[in-house]
């Protein structure tokens, strides 16, 4: 069985992500184990995630702009292999407010790693981020030696909301 010269591949997956285009990245990665694998890969080379209400965007250089990133939605077919893929490499991660999702805690519990170099949090993170959050720092990046983390950011008037 022929194989997929790696350098085209990438250069294909390149251009769906460029494009924007969900639906053939879906389609790419149903091809088989192959091409399924070889997509992931290439988000093994994003450096940067946000975290919003319903999405991640994904950034292959360093800059978080609010232009420009790759959205992927919650319920992507892929999401947590994607996810996980994003976990081993990513440095910078900013994490915008968020209703009590499940999801959402899966992102933050996979993303939130000893390599990262960066964390953002919001203005507003809702209490159970707040406690979620709280855990999960000091369990997975604060409490160990070979921590990276250069910058922290939570603003000094972070609003917590009560869940009514």
């Amino acid at each position: 069985m022929p194989e997929l010269n790696p350098d085209i591949f990438q250069e294909v997956v390149q251009n769906i992500i460029e494009e924007g285009n969900l639906e053939n990245l879906t389609k790419l990665m149903i091809a088989g184990r192959e091409t399924l694998h070889a997509v992931l890969a290439h988000f093994l080379k994003a450096k940067c995630v946000h975290v919003t209400y319903s999405s991640i965007e994904v950034y292959w250089t360093n800059p978080i702009s609010y232009l420009g990133g790759y959205q992927i939605p919650f319920d992507f077919p892929f999401f947590k292999p994607i996810i996980k893929a994003l976990a081993q490499n990513v440095i910078k991660v900013k994490i915008d407010y968020c209703g009590d999702n499940p999801t959402y805690d899966f992102v933050v519990n996979h993303l939130i790693t000893k390599k990262l170099k960066s964390v953002d949090f919001s203005d507003t993170l809702s209490e159970h981020q707040y406690c979620f959050l709280k855990e999960l720092l000091s369990d997975t990046l604060l409490g160990h030696q070979n921590c990276n983390l250069e910058e922290l950011s939570i603003p000094h008037h972070s609003l917590i909301v009560k869940n009514v």
